[in-house]
């Protein structure tokens, strides 16, 4: 089965705004890191070209977190949208390049998720078709369960499941050091890289758009402010 091309997808962004970011996880209050989440998650589904929503807690509707997640959801397919993508902004390893290759499995007939380390996930792609209201208010959210019950529930639907690369979460200071210990291989591999270009009779290379470099191993990441260590 091959995407249609009037097969409509949306990108949900469930997350609240700065102040109540803040507010929840005070670590995000530093140096407007909040603010900087979201602004550059916002810029990484922007670079996508699909139509995008974010709701944070002055849209969101409901008295737990189910409720108002599973709401939200609801309300993208009211818009008119045949599938929806959820993110939050709380990864910042995720990637334009996910959210498009969610996009795909999802347009395909299939189910997407990018799970967290911490037993959720960042990424959540799944079509009106295979969306039960009641049966997602009622998932054990924010436990590190939830990720395997929602892929157990979509395999009984039969669904594709197709995985992405897992990623941190910022739930906490000490998630940034996890951040920074995946991000240290990167930095020594682009270190070597830069050294050898250097040397006197390297040869030079020309950029082309059409080509990634890839560091096997190594996760990809997005420059951007850096975070408190403690």
């Amino acid at each position: 089965m091959h995407s249609h091309p009037t097969y409509k997808t949306a990108v949900l962004i469930f997350a609240l705004s700065p102040g109540a970011a803040a507010e929840n996880k005070p670590f995000l209050s530093w140096n407007s890191l909040a603010a900087k989440l979201t602004a550059a998650t916002k810029k990484k589904v922007a670079a996508t070209g699909m139509d995008f929503f974010h709701f944070t807690e002055a849209e969101q509707e409901g008295h737990t977190f189910g409720e108002r997640y599973t709401n939200a959801i609801s309300e993208v397919y009211a818009r008119g949208y045949d599938a929806v993508i959820t993110i939050g902004n709380d990864s910042p390893g995720l990637q334009s390049r996910h959210i498009l290759e969610a996009k795909n499995a999802v347009e395909n007939g299939g189910f997407a998720m990018g799970p967290s380390h911490d037993g959720g996930f960042y990424l959540m792609a799944l079509q009106q078709a295979h969306f039960d209201p009641a049966a997602f208010a009622a998932f054990s959210w924010n436990t590190a369960g939830v990720g395997q019950e929602v892929l157990s529930y979509f395999r009984k639907k039969n669904a594709a499941v197709h995985t992405l690369p897992p990623l941190y979460d910022l739930d906490r200071p000490g998630d940034a050091k996890k951040l920074l210990a995946t991000l240290k291989p990167v930095l020594t591999k682009v270190l070597r890289l830069l050294t050898m270009l250097l040397k006197p009779g390297a040869p030079l290379y020309v950029y082309h758009p059409a080509q990634t470099l890839e560091l096997s191993g190594c996760p990809v990441w997005n420059k951007g402010s850096p975070l408190p260590i403690r």
